[in-house]
């Protein structure tokens, strides 16, 4: 991601460190109350520029969800991520989060079963 101080846009975000620790958090409890680490990390994450952003478009009010990215400009169409439809707030809140992260920080996570985050392994070839 783009420092938002350095072009302009905002604040300054490059002191944020991709810990897992404040990630598992916000993954228990999307919706907080969150702590200050966590809540930073959040705030970064929901006041990048709006080109190319990560966002949630609701399908069907209360009951399905897709993960979208905003245009690069005004007036073109939004983008559709994947085929992936949620029924479950929580589960498009926590999948959105991890392309956000993706985004901010240059590196994948995912979570397991038990809503573990764990770092992809790199791809011997």
């Amino acid at each position: 991601m783009v420092n938002g101080s350095a072009a302009g846009l905002g604040p300054d975000w490059s002191a944020l460190e991709p810990r897992l620790d404040i990630a598992q958090v916000f993954m228990e409890r999307p919706w907080g109350p969150h702590r200050s680490a966590v809540q930073a990390l959040v705030n970064a994450m929901r006041s990048a520029p709006v080109a190319g952003k990560f966002a949630l478009q609701c399908l069907v009010p209360y009951q399905s969800w897709v993960i979208v990215r905003l245009p690069l400009r005004r007036g073109l169409p939004i983008e559709r991520v994947d085929e992936q439809v949620f029924t479950v707030l929580a589960e498009a809140e926590r999948a959105v989060f991890v392309q956000r992260w993706q985004a901010l920080f240059g590196r994948p996570i995912r979570w397991n079963s038990e809503l573990q985050l764990v770092e992809p392994q790199p791809v011997e070839r």
